[in-house]
């Protein structure tokens, strides 16, 4: 995507809506032990359609303050930077939900192949639930990933006390601030770039 497209997909209302794509799409599969071979093919090309133009549906969000805002610039962040310049632990993280994605994905496909309600089930929490968490991750780490070089420095020291379960625990569920209302109406409350005090050097 574009400048502007990745602009607009910030906005919490197109990322809401392309989270139903997946969803939509196993619907449209599934609907073929009812539907005609046309009639399945156009619900599946509506759904392309629609996963093709949401970025440009949406203006740019009026703040970055929402969770799924601050996931979407993250995700951005993440395909546009060098991987091997961000904090190992990050990529880590990113590589284990990647694969849980890609699992889910195929037993989502297996399910839908044989029509397997529970298979077809299983894979999509399992998968979504993966590109959740990995927005999760996003979101949180963005402001790590284009942080001062102290705020860089603060995290690399408590990796090296061993300290990791406070660095996830702590700072990136304050960084990620899960989302009140799902983001949709902003209402989480705009986040600083600070170190959190509780775990400040």
């Amino acid at each position: 995507m574009d400048e502007e497209s990745w602009r607009r997909h910030a906005n919490p209302w197109s990322g809401w809506s392309r989270v139903a794509v997946l969803p939509a799409l196993s619907a449209a599969l599934w609907s073929r032990q009812w539907l005609d071979g046309w009639a399945v093919a156009a619900l599946v090309a509506l759904v392309v359609i629609f996963t093709a133009i949401n970025p440009r549906l949406f203006g740019p969000p009026r703040s970055t303050a929402s969770w799924m805002t601050q996931g979407v610039l993250g995700e951005k962040l993440w395909v546009e930077s060098d991987k091997n310049r961000l904090p190992i632990y990050h990529r880590r993280m990113i590589a284990v939900l990647n694969v849980a994605n890609g699992a889910g994905f195929l037993a989502l496909l297996a399910g839908l192949w044989w029509l397997n309600p529970t298979l077809t089930l299983s894979g999509l929490v399992l998968s979504m639930g993966a590109k959740l968490g990995s927005w999760t991750v996003w979101c949180g780490s963005r402001r790590i990933w284009k942080g001062a070089p102290s705020v860089l420095a603060n995290r690399q020291r408590l990796l090296r006390q061993g300290d990791k379960f406070l660095l996830i625990t702590r700072y990136f569920g304050e960084a990620a601030r899960f989302p009140v209302g799902l983001g949709l109406l902003d209402t989480v409350p705009a986040g600083t770039d600070e170190i959190p005090p509780d775990i400040a050097a």
